[in-house]
């Protein structure tokens, strides 16, 4: 990674710290000192500015039987209200939607973003048969250990942190969310890119539920929500 920012010579590098857990002995010392370096180079200040502004990305990995119960819904409702006040929520990990696709086409109402999730949803399924895999292996053993039976479930408690909103747009992986309301992203479930394409659509922050625990994070902050009761 530090090889490919180099090679890119982005002008603000000077922003930017490395450093390799193998490398370092105490790697918690480490980071603390670079975070200090970072802390005295970014004389930037906060500014307000309205929630009609903001773009929340909404992700879930290393699911548990309390996500779709409570963690997802709790993110769900936070979606709706971000979008009531003008902003913006970005979705991903279109192979999670499987068996509960329904739920996010009936809050489309344009044909062509119809149109276009249907497709979406269409060319995953054709990837998974054209390279043999089974679109029924989710949920993951990890899953089911942790309370998840069969995909419908784990589809349908992933969909609830999207909210109940309209969904106003379809995008390709890398195209910015514009329109306000919920925005859905070609992607897939793997954590590290669907979480990228979202940073890539404009997310500023990351709402990430986890029940099994996952340690990924990614280019904007992401905030891990975990619940215990249904």
């Amino acid at each position: 990674m530090q090889r490919i920012f180099m090679e890119a010579r982005l002008s603000d590098l000077g922003k930017a710290r490395f450093f390799s857990l193998q490398e370092e002995e105490d790697d918690e010392e480490k980071l603390y000192a670079l975070l200090d370096e970072l802390a005295e180079g970014a004389p930037r200040e906060r500014k307000p500015f309205p929630l009609s502004d903001v773009t929340v990305g909404v992700k879930c990995g290393g699911s548990d039987g309390y996500s779709g119960l409570s963690a997802n819904p709790l993110v769900g409702e936070a979606a709706d209200m971000l979008c009531s006040w003008g902003g913006r929520v970005v979705a991903t990990e279109i192979p999670e939607m499987f068996g509960a696709e329904d739920v996010i086409a009936s809050r489309i109402g344009e044909e062509d973003v119809f149109r276009n999730f249907a497709a979406t949803i269409r060319w995953f399924r054709d990837y998974f048969d054209a390279h043999g895999q089974p679109v029924y292996e989710n949920p993951s053993p990890g899953n089911k250990e942790g309370g998840l039976t069969t995909l419908e479930e784990n589809s349908l408690g992933a969909v609830t942190k999207c909210g109940a909103s309209p969904v106003s747009d379809v995008l390709p992986m890398g195209a910015q969310a514009s329109r306000r309301g919920v925005s859905v992203i070609f992607g897939p479930g793997n954590d590290l890119v669907s979480s990228t394409a979202m940073a890539a659509g404009g997310a500023q922050i990351i709402l990430f539920t986890t029940g099994r625990g996952t340690p990924y994070s990614t280019v904007v902050p992401t905030l891990k929500i975990s619940s215990n009761t249904a």
